[in-house]
Protein backbone atom coordinates (compact mmCIF):
# COMPACT_ATOMS: atom_id res chain seq x y z
CA UNK A 1 0.00 0.00 0.00
CA UNK A 2 1.49 3.33 -1.10
CA UNK A 3 0.47 6.78 0.12
CA UNK A 4 1.64 9.92 -1.71
CA UNK A 5 1.58 13.37 -0.11
CA UNK A 6 1.80 16.01 -2.85
CA UNK A 7 2.58 19.58 -1.83
CA UNK A 8 1.06 22.03 -4.34
CA UNK A 9 1.92 25.20 -2.40
CA UNK A 10 4.49 26.40 -4.96
CA UNK A 11 1.98 25.96 -7.80
CA UNK A 12 -0.69 27.86 -5.84
CA UNK A 13 1.74 30.69 -5.02
CA UNK A 14 2.99 30.84 -8.61
CA UNK A 15 -0.48 31.14 -10.20
CA UNK A 16 -2.47 32.61 -7.30
CA UNK A 17 -5.57 31.36 -5.47
CA UNK A 18 -7.99 33.76 -7.17
CA UNK A 19 -6.70 32.97 -10.67
CA UNK A 20 -6.87 29.22 -9.98
CA UNK A 21 -10.46 29.51 -8.74
CA UNK A 22 -11.44 31.46 -11.86
CA UNK A 23 -9.75 28.89 -14.11
CA UNK A 24 -10.89 25.67 -12.44
CA UNK A 25 -13.31 26.36 -9.60
CA UNK A 26 -12.26 23.56 -7.24
CA UNK A 27 -8.64 23.49 -8.40
CA UNK A 28 -7.65 20.93 -5.75
CA UNK A 29 -9.98 18.42 -7.41
CA UNK A 30 -8.62 19.34 -10.85
CA UNK A 31 -4.98 19.02 -9.74
CA UNK A 32 -5.62 15.75 -7.89
CA UNK A 33 -6.99 14.13 -11.07
CA UNK A 34 -4.00 15.28 -13.12
CA UNK A 35 -1.54 14.02 -10.49
CA UNK A 36 -3.49 10.75 -10.02
CA UNK A 37 -3.29 10.05 -13.75
CA UNK A 38 0.46 10.76 -13.81
CA UNK A 39 1.20 8.54 -10.79
CA UNK A 40 -0.86 5.73 -12.31
CA UNK A 41 1.04 5.98 -15.60
CA UNK A 42 4.55 6.51 -14.18
CA UNK A 43 4.44 4.24 -11.11
CA UNK A 44 1.85 1.58 -11.97
CA UNK A 45 1.93 1.52 -15.80
CA UNK A 46 -1.87 2.05 -15.85
CA UNK A 47 -3.44 4.20 -18.53
CA UNK A 48 -7.08 3.16 -17.98
CA UNK A 49 -9.65 5.88 -17.49
CA UNK A 50 -11.18 6.78 -14.13
CA UNK A 51 -14.90 6.11 -13.67
CA UNK A 52 -17.28 6.63 -10.77
CA UNK A 53 -19.67 4.26 -9.04
CA UNK A 54 -22.05 6.02 -6.65
CA UNK A 55 -19.56 8.86 -6.26
CA UNK A 56 -16.58 6.57 -5.55
CA UNK A 57 -13.93 6.79 -8.29
CA UNK A 58 -12.30 3.62 -9.60
CA UNK A 59 -9.91 2.56 -12.35
CA UNK A 60 -11.53 0.75 -15.26
CA UNK A 61 -10.12 -2.72 -15.92
CA UNK A 62 -7.94 -2.76 -12.78
CA UNK A 63 -8.21 -4.16 -9.25
CA UNK A 64 -5.95 -1.39 -7.93
CA UNK A 65 -8.08 0.65 -5.53
CA UNK A 66 -7.27 4.23 -4.60
CA UNK A 67 -8.50 7.10 -2.46
CA UNK A 68 -7.88 10.83 -2.79
CA UNK A 69 -8.08 13.62 -0.23
CA UNK A 70 -6.95 17.22 -0.21
CA UNK A 71 -6.74 20.04 2.29
CA UNK A 72 -5.14 23.46 1.96
CA UNK A 73 -1.83 22.84 0.11
CA UNK A 74 -1.66 19.04 0.26
CA UNK A 75 -3.17 16.41 -1.99
CA UNK A 76 -2.95 12.88 -0.63
CA UNK A 77 -3.46 9.82 -2.84
CA UNK A 78 -3.41 6.27 -1.50
CA UNK A 79 -3.24 3.00 -3.45
CA UNK A 80 -3.75 -0.56 -2.25
CA UNK A 81 -2.02 -3.61 -3.66
CA UNK A 82 -3.55 -4.97 -6.86
CA UNK A 83 -5.76 -7.49 -5.05
CA UNK A 84 -9.00 -5.51 -4.92
CA UNK A 85 -8.71 -4.56 -1.23
CA UNK A 86 -10.42 -1.25 -0.51
CA UNK A 87 -8.66 1.81 0.86
CA UNK A 88 -9.96 5.06 2.33
CA UNK A 89 -7.78 8.10 2.95
CA UNK A 90 -8.41 11.49 4.51
CA UNK A 91 -6.16 14.44 5.28
CA UNK A 92 -7.08 17.65 7.09
CA UNK A 93 -5.13 20.79 7.90
CA UNK A 94 -5.08 21.15 11.70
CA UNK A 95 -6.81 24.45 12.50
CA UNK A 96 -9.02 25.85 15.24
CA UNK A 97 -12.68 24.75 15.20
CA UNK A 98 -15.45 24.29 17.71
CA UNK A 99 -14.35 20.71 18.32
CA UNK A 100 -16.74 19.76 21.12
CA UNK A 101 -19.70 21.26 19.19
CA UNK A 102 -18.92 19.13 16.13
CA UNK A 103 -18.51 15.98 18.25
CA UNK A 104 -21.74 16.73 20.12
CA UNK A 105 -23.56 16.70 16.77
CA UNK A 106 -22.40 13.08 16.44
CA UNK A 107 -23.53 12.22 19.97
CA UNK A 108 -20.14 12.50 21.67
CA UNK A 109 -19.90 14.76 24.73
CA UNK A 110 -16.23 15.56 25.23
CA UNK A 111 -15.42 19.12 26.24
CA UNK A 112 -11.68 18.71 26.89
CA UNK A 113 -10.73 17.67 23.35
CA UNK A 114 -7.52 18.95 21.77
CA UNK A 115 -7.06 19.97 18.12
CA UNK A 116 -4.98 16.87 17.42
CA UNK A 117 -7.53 14.53 19.03
CA UNK A 118 -10.39 16.08 17.11
CA UNK A 119 -8.66 15.85 13.74
CA UNK A 120 -7.54 12.30 14.43
CA UNK A 121 -11.17 11.29 15.16
CA UNK A 122 -12.44 13.22 12.13
CA UNK A 123 -9.90 11.87 9.62
CA UNK A 124 -10.40 8.30 10.87
CA UNK A 125 -14.15 8.69 10.34
CA UNK A 126 -13.69 10.12 6.83
CA UNK A 127 -11.16 7.42 5.85
CA UNK A 128 -13.48 4.64 7.00
CA UNK A 129 -16.46 6.33 5.28
CA UNK A 130 -14.54 6.41 1.99
CA UNK A 131 -13.35 2.82 2.34
CA UNK A 132 -16.86 1.42 2.83
CA UNK A 133 -18.66 3.85 0.52
CA UNK A 134 -20.70 5.20 3.44
CA UNK A 135 -22.07 1.80 4.47
CA UNK A 136 -20.33 1.16 7.80
CA UNK A 137 -21.81 -2.35 8.00
CA UNK A 138 -19.27 -3.29 5.29
CA UNK A 139 -16.36 -2.61 7.67
CA UNK A 140 -15.62 -6.13 8.88
CA UNK A 141 -12.22 -5.14 10.26
CA UNK A 142 -10.84 -1.88 11.58
CA UNK A 143 -7.39 -1.45 10.11
CA UNK A 144 -6.66 2.22 10.61
CA UNK A 145 -3.41 4.17 10.50
CA UNK A 146 -3.26 7.73 11.85
CA UNK A 147 -0.37 10.13 11.46
CA UNK A 148 0.61 13.78 11.65
CA UNK A 149 2.29 15.23 8.58
CA UNK A 150 3.61 18.84 8.48
CA UNK A 151 0.66 20.44 10.30
CA UNK A 152 -1.91 18.03 8.84
CA UNK A 153 -3.62 14.96 10.29
CA UNK A 154 -4.12 11.97 8.01
CA UNK A 155 -5.84 8.62 8.37
CA UNK A 156 -5.73 5.51 6.19
CA UNK A 157 -8.38 2.80 6.42
CA UNK A 158 -7.76 -0.49 4.65
CA UNK A 159 -9.11 -4.02 4.32
CA UNK A 160 -5.61 -5.39 5.01
CA UNK A 161 -3.47 -4.81 8.08
CA UNK A 162 -0.40 -3.84 6.07
CA UNK A 163 1.61 -0.78 7.06
CA UNK A 164 1.57 1.83 4.28
CA UNK A 165 4.71 3.05 2.54
CA UNK A 166 4.70 6.85 2.63
CA UNK A 167 6.07 9.14 -0.07
CA UNK A 168 6.42 12.89 -0.37
CA UNK A 169 6.15 14.66 -3.72
CA UNK A 170 7.14 18.31 -4.20
CA UNK A 171 5.97 20.01 -7.38
CA UNK A 172 6.88 23.45 -8.72
CA UNK A 173 4.65 22.94 -11.74
CA UNK A 174 2.08 20.37 -12.86
CA UNK A 175 4.40 19.45 -15.74
CA UNK A 176 7.20 18.43 -13.35
CA UNK A 177 8.19 14.78 -13.27
CA UNK A 178 6.76 12.91 -10.30
CA UNK A 179 9.80 12.52 -8.05
CA UNK A 180 9.15 10.81 -4.76
CA UNK A 181 11.01 10.90 -1.47
CA UNK A 182 10.39 7.97 0.85
CA UNK A 183 9.29 9.03 4.35
CA UNK A 184 11.09 6.27 6.22
CA UNK A 185 11.07 7.44 9.84
CA UNK A 186 7.41 8.02 10.49
CA UNK A 187 5.43 7.30 13.63
CA UNK A 188 1.80 6.30 13.59
CA UNK A 189 -0.57 7.46 16.29
CA UNK A 190 -2.58 4.95 18.29
CA UNK A 191 -6.05 4.96 16.66
CA UNK A 192 -8.64 6.84 18.68
CA UNK A 193 -11.26 4.75 20.45
CA UNK A 194 -13.83 7.48 19.81
CA UNK A 195 -15.72 6.75 16.60
CA UNK A 196 -18.23 8.92 14.77
CA UNK A 197 -21.24 7.25 13.19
Amino acid sequence: MNIYFINIEKIINKIGNDTLRQMYGNYHHHFSRIILKRILEENYNITSSISEDNGRPYIKDSKLDFSISHSKNIIAIGFNDKDGAKIGLDIEFIKPREYSKVLKYYGINKSDITKEEFFQIWTQYEAEFKRCGGDFSKLKTRNIFSLKYNGYMAAISTDKNVQPILYEVMLNDLDDNIKTKNLEKFYYLTPSEIRLK
